[in-house]
């Protein structure tokens, strides 16, 4: 029976191996189609496991690269679907210092890649996975740069999170599996490694990061800080901050982030940040006033404010009204001018009758360039194709629900 070391070095000759075949065929992979990409590998490779695993990894390099950034990726679409956006991890990666850095539980390596990428700390990461198949793609996905500066000192190496002796003064980075049973849970105590096994390596450690899920429970103390994360309307992660890592972010996102308190962070395009963030002590005790019909604004605060429960906050701090309660839009009397929430004038407000609304739509010479629902019956892309021929005029469709009425509202765009 081979011991961890040697399966971890059987599997990264193997990816070395099939590295020389599938590069120069993944470069011109747009040019080629299924049959001639598939009759491509099977040219060079008579294994059928190495077959198998040189499929499945030249199927998601389009993915990868849209995900991950430039370069050949070792990844398959389990792995790749766990990894963390590169936007993400390099904004994580800011959270931690110089010196030691462990990424336990690294899978295919994106935050460990972050982790290397900073001009100005200096770092020895260590990346470590259960997974030797896996832990050998973080290997190689480092050697082969993907962004990352090769001066600096990194091991990846097979093993379990909790049986890592961390260094003193050094920052974990940490990404517990959240599957069970063959599928995805959001309770903490059923994550690889245990929560308690993670609140032991944090206390080793003097500051890191820890990604949960976003929909995961979890208490709010003052030892930590919890973060949502989105990118391009969705969230990614929550992120739950420890020791020094506080201030560490505090000082990359420009705002007081406190123990105990919840952020959300919006990541624009370039890799911005917008931060909106509630201290312990105001969690919970804001609550906005609810209004039945839409005033003049229709407002939709990002993902990540809804995620961390943050909606009745974001109202509160910009004098909004809730429609529909907190899990509805927002609506207000001005305009509010923030890059973490869709804010639009109303032009037309009344039922959501599918004749009144067409009819409605047709009198105004106008089209949902794009439909957002709250709470209400309906998909957003069926009733864009519904209504697209109502006119020319591109709009917001919105359709949310107050009390047992579902309203619509139509905006500006």
């Amino acid at each position: 029976m081979a011991i961890p070391g040697d399966l971890f070095q059987f599997n990264l000759d193997r990816l070395v191996r099939l590295e020389a075949v599938l590069k120069p065929i993944a470069l011109q992979q747009q040019d080629l189609s299924s049959h001639d990409l598939m009759r491509a590998i099977r040219g060079h490779l008579s294994d059928d496991d190495d077959y198998g695993l040189a499929t499945a990894v030249l199927a998601v390099q389009g993915k990868a690269k849209r995900k991950l950034g430039e370069g050949f990726w070792w990844c398959d679409e389990r792995s790749l679907a766990q990894s963390t956006p590169i936007a993400v991890a390099q904004r994580k990666s800011r959270w931690t210092g110089d010196g030691d850095v462990y990424d336990l539980c690294c899978g295919i390596g994106a935050d460990a890649i972050a982790l290397t990428t900073s001009s100005t700390k200096v770092v020895n990461l260590q990346a470590v996975d259960a997974d030797a198949l896996i832990a050998a793609m973080a290997d190689r996905n480092l050697a082969n740069g993907n962004g990352s500066r090769l001066d600096r000192n990194w091991t990846v190496l097979i093993g379990r999170a909790e049986e890592q002796l961390i260094a003193d003064r050094s920052w974990v980075h940490l990404d517990p599996d959240r599957r069970r049973d063959g599928g995805r849970t959001t309770h903490v105590d059923y994550y690889s490694p245990t929560w308690d096994a993670v609140e032991k390596i944090a206390e080793k450690a003097c500051g890191g990061v820890v990604k949960i899920a976003p929909a995961a429970s979890l208490e709010d103390r003052p030892e930590r800080h919890r973060v949502w994360i989105s990118l391009r309307g969705s969230v990614r992660e929550q992120s739950v901050l420890f020791g020094e890592s506080i201030a560490k972010a505090s000082d990359d996102l420009e705002v007081s982030l406190a123990g105990g308190g919840r952020s959300a962070v919006t990541i624009s395009e370039d890799g911005d940040a917008i931060v909106f963030h509630v201290t312990a002590k105001l969690l919970g005790s804001d609550t906005a006033p609810h209004v039945a019909q839409p005033l003049q604004f229709m407002i939709d605060p990002d993902a990540a404010i809804r995620a961390a429960g943050l909606t009745d906050a974001f109202a509160v701090a910009y004098d909004a009204k809730t429609l529909g309660g907190p899990s509805g839009f927002l609506t207000s009397d001005a305009s509010i001018d923030t890059a973490n929430a869709i804010c639009k004038r109303i032009l037309w407000s009344g039922s959501s009758d599918d004749r009144k609304l067409r009819r409605t739509l047709r009198q105004m010479n106008c089209y949902p360039q794009r439909v957002k629902t709250r709470g209400a019956a309906g998909d957003a892309n069926t009733l864009e194709r519904r209504y697209r021929n109502c006119g020319d005029k591109p709009v917001i469709l919105w359709i949310g629900k107050s009390g047992r009425r579902q309203y619509a509202v139509i905006s500006e765009v």
